[in-house]
């Protein structure tokens, strides 16, 4: 991945492919990220710098990102833009093998005056930076500042001089021969003990090494010249030639959510790959395949932020109605207390005693204590406390109301933070829309320039699943995905299923269910739930013309009548089949509820 000895490969592609172009264009498509259009005399490339923590990345782009919504350059965009646009790419270089790309370039100022800049890509995991410095090594911008609380190492701010990452005692292994190697490897014969010692030594010890490039580089030794100070030495001197000179094609291992790739053949590593000509264009392929879905999570992880921040403070709110509605029970003795008053105002005194005690008309052997103000007399006493019951009356009916549409509103949100947990690009923008149109998000700034095509106006569709019987399973994504696979999609007779009292996702299956379908279905609405981790998660089911929504109810929110109940556990061993389970027909026409 990532090591120093492959940005070292990265840059010298880089400089071969940019030296000498010119910065035509410079745009930022998110906060980390910076994409430079370089025209050289052969093509015009896209050069991506982000830093981004889950993918910290530098790499041509074929189809480079864009904002989501246009909008003013940032200020940040702005100064960068101000130094080095239209300036020429002088060379690309990496730093000591240590993670760090410097791209050089060259740039006239306002004055006329030649300029020269580096743009720092520290491609350092979740402390990666892109800085901009001067020639005097001034910081000029940074996409992540860094302040003295922050770090008391080293501060990352516009005016200060650029600090490199605190150095590695590390050696360096380009030049090194073998004779030098075998010797630190005698000295140290702890590190031949295997080949997880040996790739352990290589990180400790070796710069450049990540640990895909040290575990293959142990595995090459004791393939060939074995675990010993000649063979580990032999291996470690060709596994840096290879790296740096380009030996061998670079290899990317897919992987599904742990991809591996690296500037040669991955030989310890067992499963499919695919080599490339060079390292550029395996980033290319890279990037292109995971950038949608880093896309989709970081949405969706500041979308779950803003509502996990609106239900907290949604809680507070139901707490406070529930305070009032506790206080407001206090409502019918304030009444009682007037009536008895002016009942027995002959034995309340006129002024200056802060109670009374009468007789309980309800039983004549016990006397009741009413509170009472010393500077008012019996009448305006009675009053006051008929006043107090008005303002408790009037206050529980606004809390009960306030409190049903606050508890709506989370349920509609816990539900809302569920699907976050599956979401893609489609249901996660499905879900965007839904909620800024119930106004709980802020809606998307409208984009700039002439309208575009998009599939704004498409509705998405639901999930479809088929069970083992052959039936077809749907599974909404959304409230609003919800009703319409319940209300407009779903028919009459076909079967409904819902985690009893849990948010979760409404489940169909279309046409007659037998047994083993009624439990894969089950299984689905539990799975796509909040009883998600739990054991014997109770689901409802009956048939769609039994649920009902209710006037003005929030996205999703259903009432249901006739139903049974069936006790699943959503295990994943049992889940997962038949979310492999896809249909190939084309997606069920949608009908309205009373058709079939």
């Amino acid at each position: 991945m990532f090591d120093g000895l492959f940005v070292a490969r990265l840059a010298a592609e880089l400089d071969r492919r940019l030296s000498g172009g010119q910065i035509q264009k410079i745009q930022q498509p998110d906060d980390d990220t910076l994409v430079f259009f370089v025209r050289t005399p052969g093509a015009t490339y896209a050069l991506v710098a982000s830093r981004q923590p889950e993918a910290p990345r530098l790499y041509l782009a074929h189809k480079p990102p864009r904002r989501s919504a246009e909008g003013p350059p940032s200020p940040r965009l702005q100064r960068i833009r101000k130094h080095l646009q239209n300036g020429r790419i002088a060379a690309v270089t990496a730093l000591d093998l240590d993670r760090i790309a410097a791209v050089e370039v060259e740039a006239t100022d306002e004055l006329g005056d030649r300029r020269r800049f580096r743009l720092l890509v520290e491609l350092t995991g979740r402390n990666a930076n892109v800085i901009l410095i001067d020639a005097d090594g001034r910081i000029l911008e940074t996409l992540h500042p860094v302040t003295a609380d922050m770090s008391r190492y080293r501060q990352i701010l516009p005016g200060l001089p650029y600090v490199p990452p605190p150095p590695q005692d590390k050696i360096d292994p380009r030049g090194v021969p073998e004779e030098e190697w075998i010797a630190r490897l005698r000295a140290e014969p702890e590190a031949l003990r295997d080949e997880t010692a040996l790739a352990e030594w290589l990180t400790r010890r070796v710069r450049g090494f990540g640990p895909l490039l040290a575990r293959e580089t142990a595995h090459r030794a004791a393939r060939s010249g074995g675990l010993t100070p000649a063979g580990a030495a032999r291996a470690l001197v060709r596994t840096v030639d290879i790296v740096l000179a380009g030996g061998e094609r670079p290899e990317l291992l897919p992987g599904g959510d742990r991809p591996a790739f690296h500037a040669l053949a991955l030989t310890h590593r067992s499963g499919p790959r695919e080599a490339f000509d060079d390292v550029l264009a395996l980033l290319q392929v890279h990037y292109e395949r995971i950038i949608p879905g880093l896309t989709v999570r970081r949405e969706a992880r500041a979308l779950r932020q803003a509502l996990e921040a609106r239900l907290g403070r949604l809680e507070k709110k139901i707490a406070r109605h529930r305070a009032t509605l506790a206080e407001a029970d206090a409502a019918e003795r304030h009444r009682r207390f007037g009536e008895l008053i002016l009942a027995y105002q002959y034995a309340v005194p006129m002024t200056g005693v802060s109670e009374a005690a009468v007789p309980d008309p309800d039983d004549p052997d016990r006397t009741l204590r009413i509170p009472l103000d010393p500077a008012l007399s019996p009448a305006e006493n009675a009053e006051r406390h008929f006043r107090r019951y008005q303002k408790l009356k009037a206050a529980r009916a606004a809390a009960e109301k306030e409190l049903e549409r606050a508890e709506a509103e989370r349920r509609y949100l816990e539900e809302a933070l569920l699907y976050l947990d599956d979401a893609d690009a489609e249901a996660l923008a499905d879900l965007k829309a839904e909620l800024a149109a119930a106004g709980l998000i802020a809606p998307p700034a409208p984009a700039k320039g002439p309208a575009k095509k998009t599939n704004a106006g498409r509705e998405s569709r639901p999930e479809r699943f088929l069970s083992s019987e052959g039936a077809l399973i749907l599974v909404g994504k959304s409230g609003g995905q919800n009703d319409r696979l319940t209300f407009q999609i779903a028919r009459p007779d076909d079967l409904w299923l819902h985690a009893k009292n849990l948010p979760g996702a409404h489940v169909v299956v279309r046409g007659p269910a037998g047994e083993a379908t009624l439990e894969e279905a089950a299984l689905i609405a539990a799975y796509f739930s909040k009883g998600r981790h739990s054991s014997r998660v109770p689901v409802d089911y009956t048939p769609v013309k039994n649920v009902h929504k209710p006037k003005g109810a929030p996205p999703g929110f259903v009432l249901y009548r006739g139903e049974k109940t069936l006790f699943v556990t959503p295990s994943l061993e049992r889940v997962l089949p038949i979310l492999a389970r896809r249909p190939d027909e084309r997606p069920p026409a949608e009908t309205a509820p009373d058709g079939a």
